[in-house]
């Protein structure tokens, strides 16, 4: 797993009525791209319990700050719940969020960003003003 910069890529375990096209609209990649980083022949058969790894860029974790509801966490960013608790394999939308802990966001750095979820970075534009000599009225010869 990769951290606020995207490109990452975690486990996921298949649970009863999971399809591809369903996986892949979930993490925000395709169902080539799953296909592919499993070899998987092109079929849409997937067995109950089945890890896949899943590679995507519209993603962050993000380390929790401060023990928060998952709900609540959810509510602050404008996350859908039922995505959250999937992808974090929590069973209730009560369950705590504790300090230090790493959660998966399905958002990508800057969705995350306008959400207020990570800081912007601020960039400083620094303006460099070399000091060349003045030409010299006056040649040594």
């Amino acid at each position: 797993m990769v951290g606020e910069n995207g490109n990452s890529k975690i486990s996921y375990t298949t649970s009863p009525g999971d399809t591809l096209l369903k996986i892949a609209k979930l993490f925000g990649t395709t169902t080539d791209a799953i296909q592919k980083a499993n070899n998987l022949p092109d079929s849409d058969v997937l067995y109950v319990g089945q890890k896949l790894f899943i590679a995507y860029d519209k993603s962050i974790i993000h380390n929790i700050k401060k023990d928060i509801s998952v709900k609540q966490f959810a509510h602050n960013y404008q996350l859908n719940i039922k995505d959250l608790l999937t992808l974090n394999y929590l069973e209730s939308e009560d369950s705590l969020l504790k300090n230090g802990q790493q959660v998966f966001v399905p958002l990508n750095k800057t969705e995350a960003e306008e959400k207020g979820l990570i800081e912007k970075k601020k960039f400083v534009m620094l303006n460099i003003v070399s000091q060349k000599e003045e030409p010299s009225l006056f040649e040594k010869q």
